[in-house]
């Protein structure tokens, strides 16, 4: 018999572009970039190989593309801006709980 899924959101692996520092130092330079492994309602996992320790509030900035035809002419991108909680560390990463509220907020000029 398999163990059952605790989950509450389904997750979906997406690799998107993560822009994370903890959060006491939300807009220093301290901020890095990551990627995405998968995401859900309510968190991710993030690829890193200096996780932060579990229980770290941190500030998450992710990137979305909305631009579904891929055309240069219609590029349009959204930060996505949240905070979350650190739940787990992982030799691949680390996974975040997201709080309830966040923003989305458009990007004009960003490029991959």
């Amino acid at each position: 018999m398999e163990p059952e899924n605790l989950r509450r959101m389904e997750r979906f692996e997406l690799k998107i572009p993560v822009m994370i520092a903890p959060r006491e130092l939300h807009g220093r330079s301290e901020r890095v970039w990551l990627l995405s492994q998968n995401l859900s309602g309510t968190g991710g996992f993030f690829s890193t190989s200096q996780p932060l320790p579990v229980k770290s509030k941190v500030w998450l900035g992710l990137v979305m593309d909305l631009d579904q035809s891929k055309t240069k002419d219609a590029e349009r991108y959204a930060l996505i801006d949240a905070v979350g909680t650190v739940l787990r560390v992982e030799k691949e990463g680390m996974a975040v709980k997201f709080d309830r509220q966040f923003k989305i907020l458009p990007i004009e000029g960003y490029q991959e």
